[in-house]
């Protein structure tokens, strides 16, 4: 078989062959999803070995500060590869080489080359490899091709059967732990902690583990852990600080601090305290990877951090000559962090909340802190293709059981959605914020950028 377009391709990744609930839930003694990622990787003549590589995982904040070390790793002359999951809008986001997506065509040739491999995992006791699957090891193929120095892999799902395990990573960087994934994972942060940090026990040792994790029950598992791998582990707040935080609608400027150097006044394009502290391990990480060859400097540092960008994370656009904030929070700590920062920076708008919860996450408190923070909300739905199956959108009916307001609407649509929140911010003069869900910021992105005018703040 042989795919034609991109749009074909995309079809053909997205078809229920591929697309199914994650393995986590059905694995056993008996039954390991790692190992059909592995044989399909052989299949690939083991790309994941052709190249060194920082993984990143962690609970929150992982796909910024993938986003970020890969920025900085570009900056300081390397030819990095950096993939996330999910995506945004487009599934080129996945494949990236010095901040610079995979053309159409280059993917669909990616994906034809890998169709044999494909086909022949049909015939295997292991079966058909999943679409996250499909998805990694392109981007593996697709660094070891191009000879990268160094790839930023974001973890996909945390725990023991993640993809990203195949990889021998030079530091592994745990951003931190709460609850998210629950009937995954665990359904306690302890349980998270454990399933989370199951990669630290095998890393090797010439490896180095830096976390942004605070709670000193969940450093405890974690220094298990690295005691067991005999790998070194660096505590943000310990071997690491922050100082003299500000923020504003432009941006973050902090003081980065470790035991050895101070780099004041750092300016970061992005928004919010987390995102500091995101920025902190990846400053951590390319400082640790000094030690293993790669130079860089205060000056290139600072330069990648004030120019990265990163949609969907407190991304804030004028609409129609209204303010609308579009972030991906989908657990109860992001959306806490986010939340106070909307609080901060706009303590006098109204506030008209539209919001999608992806099926698995804690939608329920989720909407309780919303409501504490929002003066009308608008809960809707959206449909799309994610790692772990398709539409799995929590529906406008589920949600209208959270939401006990004269101020809530739902919208069946995110076009009347849209129309509603528009409507009221015009009428209150107030700002529209999109939320919940990294999959209705990428469709609601993508739908006002199509139909609508989307502008940078000034």
């Amino acid at each position: 078989m042989r795919l034609g377009s991109f749009a074909e391709t995309i079809s053909y990744l997205e078809s229920d062959l591929f697309i199914r609930p994650s393995d986590f839930e059905s694995a056993s003694k008996d039954k390991n999803p790692l190992d059909r990622f592995i044989y399909f990787l052989s299949l690939l003549d083991n790309p994941q070995k052709k190249f060194k590589s920082v993984v990143v995982s962690g609970t929150s904040g992982k796909g910024s500060t993938t986003i970020m070390l890969a920025s900085m790793l570009t900056k300081a002359g390397y030819k990095t590869g950096q993939t996330i999951s999910p995506h945004l809008e487009k599934v080129t986001e996945r494949l990236v080489i010095n901040n610079t997506q995979i053309s159409d065509n280059n993917f669909v040739v990616l994906i034809n080359s890998m169709v044999p491999a494909i086909e022949k995992m049909k015939e295997s006791i292991f079966g058909l490899p999943s679409y996250f699957e499909i998805l990694l090891a392109a981007a593996f193929v697709y660094f070891a091709s191009e000879k990268v120095d160094i790839a930023v892999v974001e973890v996909g799902l945390e725990g023991k059967y993640d993809g990203t395990n195949v990889l021998e990573p030079l530091a592994f960087v745990l951003t931190n732990i709460s609850l998210d994934h629950t009937t995954i994972l665990g359904e306690t942060v302890e349980k998270i902690a454990q399933e989370a940090t199951d990669r630290i026990s095998y890393l090797p040792k010439e490896s180095i583990v830096i976390t942004g994790e605070t709670d000193a029950n969940i450093k405890k598992i974690i220094q298990e852990k690295c005691s067991l791998s005999q790998t070194t582990c660096l505590y943000y707040e310990k071997d690491f600080f922050v100082e003299d935080e500000k923020i504003n609608k432009k941006g973050s400027l902090f003081t980065y601090k470790n035991q050895e150097i101070t780099f004041y006044n750092i300016a970061l394009s992005l928004i919010g305290k987390y995102q500091i502290e995101n920025a902190a391990l990846a400053v951590t990480t390319i400082l640790q990877l000094k030690r293993k060859g790669f130079k860089t400097s205060e000056l290139l540092i600072k330069h990648a951090l004030k120019l990265v960008s990163i949609p969907g994370r407190f991304e804030i656009r004028k609409w129609q000559n209204k303010t609308i904030i579009l972030d991906g929070a989908h657990n109860i700590a992001k959306m806490q962090s986010f939340l106070q920062e909307i609080t901060n920076l706009f303590p006098k708008e109204k506030k008209i909340f539209i919001v999608a919860f992806t099926k698995g996450h804690d939608a329920k408190n989720m909407m309780t802190q919303i409501a504490k923070k929002a003066d009308f909300i608008i809960a809707t739905e959206y449909s799309a293709t994610t790692d772990l199956g398709k539409n799995r959108s929590v529906s406008v009916a589920a949600l209208q059981q959270f939401i006990h307001s004269q101020y809530a609407f739902t919208a069946i649509s995110l076009e009347e959605a849209v129309e509603k929140a528009y409507a009221i911010a015009k009428q209150q003069n107030g700002i529209i914020v999109v939320t919940g869900s990294l999959y209705l910021v990428g469709k609601l992105r993508e739908y006002l950028y199509s139909v609508h005018s989307l502008k940078q703040t000034e």
